[in-house]
């Protein structure tokens, strides 16, 4: 069932449809009964009528006349068809214009009878008059009685099937403004922002609905407890490891320096601090990260020169080996979150210099249209195979792990934070060769596009 609404008409319908159908049935049978019923009513009216008429009078003409009206009365009958003899033991007395051909069998008892002539089948009734000495039939065509009686019964049970229709919209009408309070509730939710984890407030609502209300609620706060507990565990645990890990490394440093020839064990203990430096702070980028922070942080600025501000803060690593850089675009106004676009472009560039080997060409070029914003970062270094790259965006995920040709100690959470942030400016990330566009032999091409919250003319 993927929808109650239509589940609710499609039933409803369907139940008074049938319910309409076996009733109609029902009353066809009842209805044609009845109709028989009215019709053999007439075929007696008839029959009164014809014993009025006096068939052994010695006038003649007065009984000529009584049944030539009779005659025209029964022809006048519009979809019918009406015959009648008159006899009795010696003689016949009368008969009308549409029996005067057909023989009948004048043995029939008084009462009701279906017999045959003509054709066709009749409804008959057989009438004594005792008085007169007489036998009078009427008969009526059994066919176009038939057709008749359908007629008015159909003409009942159309009326019934035409409703149907107009029932139909009520009872949509009427399940709509049912199941409202679950549109409304449904909307209070598609309304929310991120970072809104509030209770619903739905005012009156029926007692159906409020137990979902309070569950929905309950979720909700259990929610914000879990996020904000799981973000001030993140945020403290980074913040408590800093301290003993800077003065970790302090030391390091100053052993490495007093040490003329550090053994290697030394020198693993650095790379190791290192790592657990930078997983740090990565683990506090990706909490400022989150969709309650950088919803409220957006700010205007130039991309070029961000982007210049980082290539400045990785020129050390840059000259030690030899990389050669190049930053393509004068200016790039972006209404972003700063904090993320930094880091996202820091993760992007650290993992160019850190995979390339030394003397390597990185390129980097921005530009912006009406609609989107691209950032595009090309190196010459070993790139990523095509198969792999979908799972460089998985959190821990390294290729090779740490035994990549780069010796370069990393955690993994890079490129994942990268497209976290990306996915929160509901933009999106292409991985690709460059060198199917440089003139590089080889290298990965980083392509991020981001929607431009600008218009042509503020620019």
């Amino acid at each position: 069932m993927k929808s109650i609404r239509a589940f609710l008409i499609i039933s409803l319908i369907a139940i008074i449809t049938l319910v309409n159908f076996i009733s109609s049935v029902n009353g066809y049978d009842k209805s044609m009964v009845e109709a028989n019923k009215m019709f053999d009513k007439h075929l007696i009216i008839y029959a009164n009528i014809l014993r009025t008429i006096p068939w052994k009078s010695i006038d003649n003409q007065q009984v000529r006349r009584s049944e030539l009206a009779i005659n025209n009365l029964m022809k006048q009958q519009e979809n019918s068809v009406i015959a009648y003899k008159i006899w009795d033991k010696e003689s016949l007395q009368s008969i009308s214009t549409t029996m005067d051909e057909y023989e009948i069998d004048q043995s029939l008892i008084p009462g009701f009878h279906l017999i045959n002539f003509g054709g066709y089948r009749w409804n008959t009734l057989v009438v004594l008059d005792l008085n007169e000495n007489i036998k009078i039939l009427v008969a009526e065509r059994h066919d176009l009685r038939f057709i008749m009686a359908e007629k008015v019964v159909l003409a009942s049970i159309v009326s019934v099937i035409a409703v149907i229709p107009i029932i139909a919209l009520l009872i949509w009408l009427v399940v709509g403004f049912g199941l409202s309070p679950i549109s409304r509730f449904a909307d209070s939710f598609k309304t929310k922002e991120a970072t809104d984890l509030s209770p619903i407030l739905l005012g009156d609502v029926p007692k159906e609905l409020k137990v979902l209300a309070s569950s929905a609620n309950d979720l909700l706060k259990r929610l914000e407890q879990s996020f904000e507990r799981e973000k001030r565990f993140a945020s403290d645990a980074a913040h408590e490891l800093r301290t003993p890990i800077t003065a970790i490394k302090l030391h390091i440093d100053n052993l490495l320096a007093e040490t003329t020839y550090p053994s290697q064990s030394t020198k693993l203990l650095k790379i190791s601090i290192d790592r657990i430096s930078h997983l740090v702070e990565q683990i506090l980028a990706l909490n400022r990260s989150s969709p309650d922070q950088y919803l409220s942080n957006f700010t205007k600025f130039d991309l070029v020169e961000v982007t210049q501000n980082i290539i400045i803060e990785q020129y050390s690593v840059l000259s030690d080996k030899n990389i050669k850089i190049v930053l393509k675009g004068e200016t790039c106004p972006i209404i972003a979150d700063q904090f993320g676009i930094e880091t996202l472009i820091s993760n992007i560039l650290s993992n160019a210099i850190k995979y390339c080997y030394k003397n390597c060409n990185i390129e980097i070029t921005l530009n912006y249209d009406n609609d989107n914003i691209t950032l595009v970062i090309m190196d010459s270094g070993p790139g990523i195979k095509a198969e792999l790259r979908g799972r460089v965006f998985e959190r821990f995920y390294r290729v090779d792990g740490d035994r990549h040709q780069s010796t370069v100690s990393g955690c993994g959470l890079g490129l994942s934070i990268v497209r976290h942030i990306v996915t929160l400016h509901k933009g999106k990330i292409d991985l690709a060769d460059s060198a199917d566009e440089a003139n590089f032999d080889s290298g990965l091409k980083v392509t991020v596009t981001l929607p431009n919250l600008i218009s042509t003319k503020e620019v």
